[in-house]
């Protein structure tokens, strides 16, 4: 089978002698060159190789098989990378725990250092019910903030919202959405919220921060309201103050946590479980030898951190 081929690629004409065809190939008759020699000049055939021009003399050695036809398809673009997590910001799997922090980056220290130094001023815990995770598709149907002064709770904002279509009982959560009379519109319950915040510097505490911030935000947008309070998210606080769990979710956090709290079965018990959640782990990262104790002091005298410092002049 193998010689079969070899011999009829012997025949076989070249590219150049093909695009000719039917016509039979002419010899090249002997040319004077520039000595007067009377060698003949025959010009090398050009063969389309992998995307690229390559220049083969016509009297080269047979190929083994009919050459295929080449496609300049470009390339294709590389895979793109997988987001590595950073250290132990990553929820940890139940069978692989995550090691535990040594030290807070300088950009790490400052920012859990000044959500918790606020704590010990003025802070709200806010927690939303939606009938969904798709902040395009699902509605908010309840949400409640409770303002915290110096760890004690001096007000709460408890609000039932109407969804803009009608909903069937299964979409809810954690209930029958609200009967008219007993909740307000939409309109009225993002103005009410930012009433309560009273300010864009007021710091929030959820939960749970990118889905918060998208229901809340797409709701602020349809009515051209805006709401640019920091937040600050307790899932976060929890993986640098207890690492390797399994269970971040607000239920499983406070089961463990704070026993004495009971089920989580409203938005009031879910605000109130947030802060608990938030007092906590700032016990435990702020205690002596804590991870932002340690960090604190690492930055405070690093020579790193010293080369921030403007120089005197």
């Amino acid at each position: 089978m193998t010689e079969e081929i070899s011999n009829t690629s012997e025949q076989s004409p070249t590219l150049s002698e093909a695009a000719a065809a039917p016509a039979p190939a002419t010899r090249l008759k002997p040319k004077p060159g520039r000595h007067g020699s009377g060698r003949a000049t025959a010009r090398p055939a050009l063969v389309r190789t992998d995307s690229r021009t390559e220049a083969t003399p016509s009297e080269t050695a047979p190929l083994s098989a009919p050459a295929a036809p080449v496609f300049d398809v470009p390339d294709a673009p590389p895979a793109p990378k997988k987001p590595r997590a950073k250290g132990g910001l990553a929820v940890p799997r139940s069978s692989q725990a995550a090691p535990a922090h040594s030290l807070l980056s300088l950009e790490g220290t400052i920012s859990v250092g000044t959500a918790l130094a606020v704590l010990r001023g003025e802070v709200v815990t806010l927690h939303i019910e939606t009938t969904g995770p798709d902040p395009l598709r699902d509605e908010i149907i309840a949400i409640h903030a409770r303002r915290v002064r110096k760890h004690r709770t001096v007000a709460e904002l408890s609000l039932k919202v109407l969804p803009l279509r009608a909903l069937p009982h299964a979409t809810a959560e954690a209930g029958r959405p609200p009967a008219k009379g007993q909740g307000v519109p939409l309109q009225e319950a993002v103005s009410r919220l930012l009433e309560f915040l009273g300010t864009h510097r007021q710091h929030v505490f959820v939960h749970g921060s990118a889905g918060v911030q998208a229901f809340l935000g797409q709701a602020a947008r349809q009515y051209s309201m805006v709401i640019e309070n920091p937040v600050g998210d307790v899932v976060e606080l929890a993986r640098l103050a207890w690492p390797g769990r399994a269970d971040y979710s607000l239920p499983g956090l406070t089961g463990d946590l704070l026993p004495g709290l009971g089920p989580v079965r409203t938005t009031a018990d879910a605000a109130k479980a947030i802060l608990g959640i938030l007092q906590a782990a700032s016990k435990v990262l702020t205690a002596s030898g804590g991870l932002v104790s340690r960090s604190i002091v690492h930055w405070g005298t690093s020579p790193d951190t010293i080369k921030l410092k403007p120089s005197p002049w």
